[in-house]
């Protein structure tokens, strides 16, 4: 994603408009960072013209003229720049199975199709999940590898990533939980 040039002004306001998309209708959280006060945004029409020149929009989309409506439905994505999202993803998800268990005791963890027609779709869904956020995956993977080690994980993959399961691990980990049982801090 590198290859775009993008300010985290602009990949934020990217995230928020593929948010925004006709595919997820979450149109909220770009509403509330063009709302908020305080914050020193670039004009949502100064931030449409740089991502269409960036490539990440497509030239075909219109850009609505100042004071004019604005629908991040309407919004179109350069299909280059949507090739380029589902790599990542799918690279994430593959570096998330890669890492996973694949055994415990007799049963399979790692085991993609009983909730996902196919790799993509399950690639798709992890990196919707954590939001298409390098960081984020890299915390989830620091975060099973502890569980590993602990013995903690005990759940598929899809239940891993569907229910969040690093975020039980994440508390667990702080919580101080050591072997068998979690230490309770007297208060």
């Amino acid at each position: 994603m590198e290859k775009y040039r993008l300010s985290s002004e602009e990949w934020l306001v990217t995230q928020l408009l593929f948010l925004a998309s006709s595919d997820e209708r979450q149109s909220e959280p770009l509403l509330k960072y063009y709302t908020a006060d305080g914050l020193d945004q670039k004009p949502l029409r100064e931030m449409l013209l740089s991502l269409q020149e960036k490539g990440i929009l497509t030239k075909e989309y219109k850009i609505p003229a100042p004071g004019k409506k604005f629908d991040p439905e309407a919004v179109i994505f350069n299909k280059n720049f949507l090739k380029d999202k589902l790599k990542f993803s799918l690279d994430l998800a593959q570096d998330l199975i890669d890492h996973y268990p694949p055994y415990s005791g007799q049963f399979q963890l790692n085991n993609i199709t009983k909730y996902y027609r196919d790799y993509e779709e399950f690639g798709k869904a992890y990196g919707k999940i954590i939001r298409w956020n390098a960081q984020k995956h890299d915390e989830i993977i620091e975060l099973l590898e502890w569980g590993k080690e602990n013995d903690r994980i005990n759940y598929g993959i899809c239940e891993f990533i569907g229910s969040k399961k690093w975020e039980q691990l994440e508390r667990e980990r702080r919580d101080g939980f050591e072997g068998e049982m979690c230490i309770i801090e007297a208060l």
